[in-house]
């Protein structure tokens, strides 16, 4: 059973390699900058273990309505084993009364990466997350943004995703069939 600890000494090692690994450069801000920001009630970062052992962390974002998803990942050697789906509802009883909200590769049929993807989408609606109706663009790779709880209105999301960066971009939420 997968439990949530506070990310201090190597679980805060062991979380940033595994976020540089998991990540591409692009989509991802330094780790101590991320560290920085979960000082203040607005960002949390979230260990998670399996029997005291490190097996992966999230980072998200705060407001009184929800908790956003900005990163996600089970170690390498310890994915298969349903951690992940452990951890999706771990974050849910965590931020319990509040909706949490995440975002995926939009699944485009037939493009690279198309079935990992679709893998990556049913493993969330097996935990009871759900369409939003909205997503995003950047980077040219379109977001699905997925919510267990109550649905939140456009600007509630794009307020939450762009929260991480300390207000430095602007990511435009819409809904998913102006994306496609």
């Amino acid at each position: 059973m997968v439990t949530i600890e506070k990310l201090k000494g190597n679980f805060a090692s062991r979380a940033g390699k595994l976020y540089r690994a998991s990540f591409e450069e692009w989509e991802r801000i330094p780790f101590f900058a991320l560290r920085a920001r979960s000082a203040s009630k607005e960002v949390d970062i979230l260990a998670f273990c399996e029997n005291g052992e490190f097996c992966g962390f999230a980072c998200l974002t705060l407001n009184d309505k929800a908790a956003y998803v900005q990163y996600l990942a089970v170690e390498e050697s310890m994915r298969g084993r349903g951690l992940g789906g452990e951890m999706l509802d771990a974050l849910v009883n965590h931020y319990e009364g509040k909706s949490v909200a995440l975002d995926i590769h939009a699944v485009c049929p037939g493009t690279d990466g198309s079935k990992l993807r679709a893998h990556h989408r049913k493993l969330y609606t097996e935990h009871e997350y759900k369409a939003s109706g909205y997503g995003y663009r950047d980077g040219g790779v379109v977001y699905e943004i997925l919510v267990h709880g109550e649905k939140l209105e456009r600007t509630d999301y794009m307020k939450l995703i762009n929260k991480l960066a300390f207000g430095l971009t602007q990511i435009s939420v819409r809904k998913m069939d102006e994306l496609k």
